[in-house]
């Protein structure tokens, strides 16, 4: 496989009637491309939404309502230790 090398331009152009763009390469680029295909990689100027950041008590109440019932401390333990006693097994 033979090895290659990659370069990239970062520019910035306007969106044209017909959702169409027109991009013209530096001069100072120097770049043998004509008829070759190239990427265009287009990002969107849009910024997302803001995520909102959940306190802790936002995130222990929804844990809560997603198994309300629960377990004691003592169920926990239970489980624990019947799992410890499998690995003995």
């Amino acid at each position: 496989m033979k090895p290659t090398h990659q370069s990239a331009l970062r520019l910035e152009a306007k969106v044209l009637e017909g959702n169409r763009l027109e991009i013209q390469l530096p001069p100072e680029a120097q770049l043998d491309l004509i008829h070759d295909q190239v990427e265009v990689i287009v990002l969107f100027p849009h910024q997302s939404p803001p995520i909102k950041h959940l306190s802790i008590q936002e995130v222990l109440a929804q844990i809560h309502q997603q198994n309300p019932g629960g377990r004691t401390v003592e169920q926990i333990n239970q489980d624990l230790e019947i799992e410890r006693d499998s690995w003995d097994g």
